[in-house]
């Protein structure tokens, strides 16, 4: 089955359903500030942001082969986030994270992008390329301590 098609049935079953989609909605300290950072100021939204579900360590029960950290299982592999829906994106966050270290920016740039119809799962996409808004905004998150 095509990448996409994957995604579509994936999103389809997940729905908006909180319960499906990973991780817990708790807030962390100044997320609020981060969620600003990526959502309005990088990326230039004016809509509200995604809910940020995130995956505690507990909750976690796998190795990401690109990066080395922990993460969570899923149909494509081990991941450290996962956007199932443009409303709600998981990420993970690890004892002593900042969130320009976590997957939050790419998280929010799949929503982003899902609320246009862009699917880019292979990362083919200007905003996922060396310097794009990815990049982009972990590098504002970092200039503000975050």
């Amino acid at each position: 089955m095509l990448d996409w098609k994957r995604y579509l049935l994936a999103l389809l079953l997940a729905g908006c359903s909180a319960p499906v989609i990973p991780g817990s909605p708790d807030f962390i300290e100044e997320q609020d500030v981060a969620l600003q950072i990526i959502w309005q100021g990088a990326y230039r939204r004016t809509d509200p942001p995604p809910q940020i579900r995130w995956v505690s360590e507990s909750q976690q029960n796998c190795t990401d082969p690109r990066s080395g950290k922990r993460g969570i299982r899923t149909l494509i592999g081990c991941v450290e986030g996962l956007t199932l829906s443009p409303k709600a994106v998981s990420v993970s966050w690890h004892d002593g994270d900042r969130f320009s270290g976590t997957a939050l920016a790419h998280e929010l740039v799949h929503a982003a992008q899902a609320r246009r119809l862009v699917y880019d799962f292979n990362h083919h996409t200007a905003e996922f390329q060396p310097g794009g808004a990815v990049d982009q905004a972990n590098a504002m998150l970092f200039n503000a301590g975050l």
